[in-house]
Formats: structure tokens, sequence, C-alpha cells
């Protein structure tokens, strides 16, 4: 396999870069990382807390007699 990639490399039908450890996606998926690497590594795959959707889902749903509801509960 390593044959292959340098005939395509010489072909120039696929270029090859090297790509710092820093900015590698998968290192997500094979190592601990530090919190701010974590992080950046989550916005880098779109992941998002399902716990914030459920809330935003639950929000969309509540009707208007809902707010008077909770206001009428709040009020006593």
């Amino acid at each position: 396999h390593n044959h292959w990639l340098r005939q395509e490399a010489l072909a120039n039908r696929i270029s090859v870069r090297h790509t710092p450890t820093t900015e590698m996606i998968a290192d997500g998926l094979t190592k601990a990382l530090p919190a701010q690497q974590f992080q950046k590594f989550v916005m880098q795959v779109g992941l998002v807390d399902i716990n914030d959707k459920i809330q935003e889902r639950r929000f969309k749903e509540l009707t208007a007699e809902d707010f008077v509801r909770a206001e009428e509960q709040l009020d006593g």
C-alpha cells in the first residue's frame, strides 16, 4: 500500500502534505486530549450537547397557554 501511495503521488494524481498533530481530527478518537484541545475536536466534528437540543425542542413545543399557566404558578 505504501508503493501505491508513492506511485500515485509521483503521477500527480494525489498530493501528500504534512499535517501538524494539533490539526489532526483523528487524535480526538485515538488519545486523551487536554480540555482545550478536546473542545476544539468537539467543534471540528460538529458534536453538540444533546441536553441543549432537547431543551430547545421542548421550548419550541411550548404554547402561549403554557406560558400563562407558568406565570400563574409563579404568581401563586
